[in-house]
């Protein structure tokens, strides 16, 4: 504390945030928050502590991310203006061997709790504000990564005027350069596709990327962004809620009793459906939250359209196969994914093949475990999807993503660059499991979380080894294992500082 650092005061000692360590500091008379990133730091040339070799990696890494979060900043820079709806550095340089962002303190900020008191005038305005913020940040290409209600603050202005402003793009990229190592975010907010992402990037460690874990990343996309808005604005609207979590119709008993996940991203890709609260009592409202939330990626709407449907009250059709189910819509409900199709047409023979285009393979084991006996191609309003059969005459209608997501079919080939890309999770080599209640040595500053652990769905944790890669496993309520490094426990919050 009263240290200057490029004309800085520091106000305050610096305190750990994420990835990085904050402190308040003042300039020029003007009032700054600090952010310092320890994750990537110019590497000292000594090369009696270092060799050549790991100096020349350690400083690449550190450039590429410097360079990136510049590129990042300068982008927003052209969309951003004083006082406006996004919060971004206004200066950012080098310090020792640390990259430094400075960004100026937002005045009259409301309290977070606070927020979900507000009247609901003043709500659906914040809602709009943060729709047109993210707006504005999309078209730079850039996915914020890490939307959540602490991430959109909400802040008086003149004339009893309470807008939101998005900050922290600790965890941004542009859409189409995904930075695999820098991936991550609140387990509350995060999308589905981000979810699965991270489980199957950080269950390998630090090698080369597989092709199987490229095409996971492949699939993110600034649809990313909207299932967390939906989730923060399902949180607006009441009072705080998350969305509600529908176990599937066939899912085994143990599955149901007291082991339903507990965050919405999670939900989907374990078959779960979501409901919107009848809490939400504007049918626009209930329409727009249960399109941003679906499974598919593609099924959700840009945030343009989101600011449009906010401004203009006009209602989203849902998509036969939503994943999403609305409290109080019957007529919504009963052409959900879990509705029974009895009579509507006869089972088809077999399994169909995967559409040409689609570039798929079906993974029948899969297939068969969730219960489907047959499947035939359909078109539904030019697009072209899958109808999947079970013995009872029930079927489920799918789209190329959320297939892929489920884990019920594969890319053939090379990755391609579109949305549409990501196979299941791959099966997992034998795990050494060593159930004593202890961390590995290298965790020694951390400790498990339990009530957390078991909040996500799970019995247990213990340290594992997998090929030789040091990590912990999930013990799922079914019995099933899930490995995992530490970072991504610390991430999800299994994994907390003594």
């Amino acid at each position: 504390m009263g240290e200057i650092i490029r004309g800085f005061e520091l106000l305050s000692d610096w305190e750990n945030s994420n990835i990085s360590e904050t402190v308040q500091a003042k300039k020029d008379g003007k009032k700054y928050f600090l952010k310092k990133y320890g994750e990537y730091r110019m590497p000292i040339h000594d090369l009696t502590k270092i060799t050549q070799k790991n100096y020349d990696k350690q400083k690449a890494n550190y450039e590429s991310f410097r360079d990136n979060r510049i590129a990042i900043n300068k982008a927003l820079k052209e969309i951003a203006g004083s006082g406006g709806n996004i919060v971004l550095p206004e200066q950012w340089f080098e310090h020792d061997v640390f990259y430094i962002e400075a960004t100026k303190f937002v005045p009259n900020v409301v309290e977070d709790e606070d927020v979900l008191k507000l009247p609901k005038d003043k709500i659906l305005f914040i809602m709009l504000t943060a729709a047109a913020a993210l707006t504005s940040i999309h078209r730079q290409n850039i996915v914020h990564s890490d939307l959540k209600r602490t991430n959109i603050i909400v802040a008086k202005k003149p004339g009893d005027v309470i807008v939101a402003k998005i900050i922290d793009f600790d965890r941004s990229y542009f859409a189409d350069k995904v930075r695999n190592k820098e991936l991550g975010g609140d387990q509350a907010y995060m999308s589905p596709e981000l979810y699965q992402c991270i489980m199957m990037l950080d269950c390998t460690g630090d090698g080369e990327l597989t092709e199987i874990q490229q095409q996971a990343i492949s699939l993110l996309s600034l649809k990313s962004d909207i299932f967390s808005l939906g989730v923060v604005f399902h949180n607006y609207l009441t009072g705080g809620e998350q969305p509600g979590i529908v176990p599937p119709s066939d899912a085994p008993k143990e599955e149901t009793e007291g082991g339903i996940v507990a965050y919405p991203g999670q939900a989907l890709l374990n078959r779960n459906n979501l409901i919107v609260s009848d809490k939400i009592e504007d049918q626009y409202l209930r329409h727009l939250i249960a399109s941003m939330l679906q499974l598919e990626p593609d099924y959700r709407p840009t945030a343009q359209e989101v600011f449009d449907v906010l401004r203009n009250k006009n209602v989203l059709p849902l998509k036969p196969d939503t994943t999403v189910l609305i409290a109080g819509e019957p007529d919504i409900t009963s052409t959900s994914a879990t509705t029974t199709g009895s009579g509507a047409d006869a089972i088809p023979s077999g399994y169909c093949d995967p559409w040409p285009d689609d570039a798929i393979e079906f993974d029948v084991d899969a297939i068969s475990k969730t219960g489907y006996v047959a499947s035939k191609q359909i078109e539904r309003k030019g697009s072209k999807c899958y109808a999947f059969y079970r013995s009872d005459g029930s079927k489920e209608e799918f789209g190329l993503t959320t297939l892929i997501l489920l884990g019920m079919a594969k890319r053939t080939g090379a990755a391609p660059t579109s949305s549409v890309s990501t196979p299941p999770t791959p099966p997992a080599p034998e795990i050494t499991v060593y159930d004593d209640g202890e961390l590995w040595e290298t965790d020694a500053g951390y400790k498990f979380d339990i009530s957390a652990v078991k909040g996500g769905g799970n019995s247990g944790i213990a340290k594992a080894e997998r090929k030789g890669v040091k990590g912990y496993v999930l013990i799922k309520n079914s019995g099933k294992k899930e490995f995992m490094i530490s970072g991504t426990l610390r991430i999800l919050k299994y994994i907390i500082e003594k």
